[in-house]
């Protein structure tokens, strides 16, 4: 597991239900070189976060059966 602390903008969140009726996010962040990321979280909290909007960002980089795997764990805006 890594612990990853980045300054990142919000492109857009969109929610989704699975096929078990449970609730999750696909959140698309874009860090300060432009590359974008799009992070699927169970986290309803991060509804909170405003489009096109500069977060601070902790991502959690972890490595399991199906590969890599990055989430947000926490957030703060300045």
């Amino acid at each position: 597991m890594m612990l990853i602390n980045e300054r990142c903008f919000v492109l857009g969140i969109q929610q989704k239900t699975n096929k078990a009726g449970e609730p999750y996010l696909i959140v698309n962040i874009a860090d300060s070189t432009g590359i974008s990321y799009s992070i699927v979280s169970k986290n309803i909290e991060l509804l909170q976060l405003e489009q096109f909007q500069p977060y601070n960002l902790q991502l959690e980089l972890t490595n399991n059966k199906f590969g890599l795997k990055l989430d947000i764990v926490g957030f703060s805006q300045e």
